[in-house]
């Protein structure tokens, strides 16, 4: 993809990653971006740069719009290397640039590449700097999500470049988008594995963001927001960051011979028979983000736990450390399983999620080996009784 004029003076020249499925744990079927912007005023100033491995389109994009020797600025809004690696090789073909970050962001970059101070144009809270036509301000918003973590704000034309901050990891395709709805799973997902544990941080990103009012939002990853676009994605932050449970049961579990699973399936029929939004997750099959993504939503967790060697299953375990990272106070929940000779998992299991805040609404359903047909008739009973918990 070409270099993309966003504004009249804002260039992207960012890259797409389309075969990328894996970022570091979150599943992201549609690809991913690495988005980089050139800002063309009397002096030019590039804004973030971009994953290592694709230092050589990247150049090859700015270069389509100005010679490198004529950048004049590299803004570093955040230091992971997603947005930072390409950096030592622009600083090589931009020999008069300066690199403008905050402190702290200076010290991780030296540390992860070894660039000399004088390099470095360091900034503030509240800073400005002129590019003769046009002016950045600089707003430290650290924990969303590290806390070198910066926002910067072109504002004669009302663009905000916040870094990761209401990204979204797909390909930018669209790169220019005015709705959201086409990928607000997507950017659920990147909401809660990224910035959900820092929702009290993520809040106060908002209120900055909407004293700025800005016209466009152009983040690090995924498509660049513009109008109706930015309020939409700034009211799903609201809620994500604050109540984001809806009237829905999600049945997260793993099965060694099919006894749990046959269970999770039961209770699933009584929830829907109730009239309840129900959605049933193999830990097997099912990418733990994706798991996590929907839990996030969800305002009841059924968690089926078979005891594995007198204890929990590791993919039970993995997901109790993502839902305690995404902060379940606000759910309600509950275990079951089957067992051959030790129900201890169960127990485990109901124990962690009650740590985590988590009401349980009873002791764990614990079944020997697989469920008979009285049981069959009593889960689904249960599956309705969990529906009606969320009266």
């Amino acid at each position: 993809m070409a270099a993309f004029k966003v504004s009249e003076n804002v260039y992207w020249v960012g890259v797409n990653d389309w075969a990328l499925k894996d970022f570091h744990g979150l599943y992201v079927p549609r690809g991913g971006s690495y988005n980089s912007y050139l800002i063309l005023g009397e002096k030019k100033a590039l804004i973030d740069t971009v994953y290592k491995r694709f230092t050589g389109d990247f150049i090859r994009k700015i270069s389509e719009v100005t010679p490198l020797e004529e950048i004049d600025y590299v803004v570093a809004n955040h230091s992971e290397v997603d947005h930072s690696s390409s950096l030592p090789e622009v600083l090589k073909a931009a020999p008069r640039a300066k690199v403008v970050t905050n402190k702290k962001c200076q010290a991780m970059l030296q540390r992860l590449f070894g660039i000399p101070s004088n390099r470095f144009f360091p900034v503030k809270n509240g800073d400005k700097l002129s590019l003769g036509n046009f002016t950045l301000q600089f707003i430290e918003q650290p924990m969303v999500h590290w806390p070198e973590t910066m926002f910067t704000y072109l504002m004669e034309e009302k663009v905000l470049f916040p870094c990761d901050f209401l990204g979204t990891q797909m390909a930018a395709s669209p790169l220019l988008v005015e709705d959201t709805s086409d990928f607000t799973a997507d950017s659920r997902a990147y909401y809660t594995f990224i910035m959900r544990p820092f929702n009290e941080q993520v809040l106060k990103g908002v209120h900055k963001v909407r004293e700025l009012s800005p016209q466009i939002v152009a983040p690090s990853h995924g498509p660049v927001l513009k109008g109706t676009a930015v309020e939409q994605i700034l009211k799903k932050y609201e809620i994500w960051s604050t109540s984001p449970e809806t009237r829905k049961v999600v049945i997260p579990y793993v099965s060694l011979w099919g006894g749990t699973g046959r269970m999770a399936e039961l209770i699933a029929e009584g929830v829907e028979l109730a009239g309840v939004p129900v959605k049933v997750m193999n830990l097997t099959s099912t990418p733990m983000s994706e798991v996590i993504s929907e839990a996030l939503e969800a305002k009841f967790l059924a968690v089926g736990s078979p005891t594995l060697v007198k204890g929990i299953h590791p993919l039970i375990s993995a997901f109790l450390v993502f839902l305690e990272m995404i902060k379940p106070g606000n759910k309600k929940g509950m275990v079951f399983g089957t067992f051959g000779w030790n129900g201890n998992a169960g127990k485990i299991t109901h124990e962690m999620m009650e740590k985590m805040g988590v009401r349980m609404v009873e002791d764990p359903l614990l079944l020997y080996l697989t469920p008979t047909p009285e049981d069959c008739l009593l889960l689904i009973e249960k599956g309705k009784t969990i529906a009606a918990a969320l009266e």
